[in-house]
């Protein structure tokens, strides 16, 4: 490593450069020596403990660390963007143990325990079991952020059915992190996209029927499709297949 003065649009900067790091040059700018030269000592010692660690490992350890790097530099990525998806729940890795039918029916009984509505037991089960199907005996832990998504974007749900079924696939999940089978419930990233589209789609700021010269409220419901003219209901409505459990939606058109 290096470090040197230069100029940098036009004024006088310090350059650091590493030397190639993952078939790039890595070069790092700073306003004073001093700086740069600080950072260069951070590194190096970075580097004598990533070297230390390497000499202690095992052959066999050494070996599947190569392995595990060429494979994943065929595919095009870095180790850090395959570290960055794991921890933002872009893919999941974890081996809890415990499948997925099984884990919907401990959620089934936890929620019966509960006291909740027979309706919402029933609606539950069924929607949890339309999940499962196909991939009842999947580890609950592989399943990511990634898998949530691509389940809605398959059965194309209009935003306002969508949150209540998020919410239903959240309690299964959560019942899993409860007790320890996962690190952390996939859904809610899902949930929060979703809550945000919905909330942007819930205040319309004049409505379509001017002629009562009043701004529409949260709870005016509009039917584009009738015959006749927009008119506006008061009240929330229910998203389809609700069971009252779950959040009501106001979602106007």
């Amino acid at each position: 490593m290096k470090v040197r003065r230069t100029l940098r649009h036009g004024k006088t900067v310090w350059e650091l450069d590493t030397g190639v790091i993952e078939g790039k040059r890595r070069r790092l700018f700073f306003r004073t020596e001093k700086a740069a030269r600080l950072r260069m000592s951070e590194i190096e010692a970075d580097f004598q403990a990533a070297g230390r660690r390497w000499t202690a490992a095992s052959a066999a350890s050494k070996a599947n660390v190569i392995r595990i790097l060429d494979e994943i530099q065929s595919q095009g990525l870095t180790l850090e963007r395959v570290w960055h998806a794991y921890r933002s729940g872009k893919v999941a890795f974890e081996d809890s143990g415990k499948r997925l039918a099984d884990a919907i029916e401990e959620v089934l009984e936890a929620k019966t325990a509960a006291n909740r509505r027979p309706v919402y037991l029933t609606e539950l089960r069924r929607y949890l079991r339309l999940f499962a199907r196909g991939r009842e005996s999947m580890d609950v832990g592989t399943f990511g952020v990634t898998d949530i998504e691509a389940w809605f974007s398959e059965r194309k749900e209009p935003p306002s059915s969508r949150a209540g079924n998020l919410g239903k696939l959240s309690a299964l999940f959560d019942h899993c992190w409860r007790r320890g089978y996962i690190k952390e419930n996939p859904v809610s990233e899902s949930r929060s996209r979703t809550s945000r589209l919905v909330s942007r789609r819930s205040w319309p700021s004049i409505s379509a029927n001017a002629s009562s010269g009043r701004r529409r409220q949260p709870t005016d419901v509009c039917y584009p499709n009738l015959p006749w003219d927009c008119s506006l209901v008061s009240g929330p409505t229910r998203s389809p297949g609700s069971t009252g459990e779950e959040s009501i939606s106001n979602e106007a058109c």
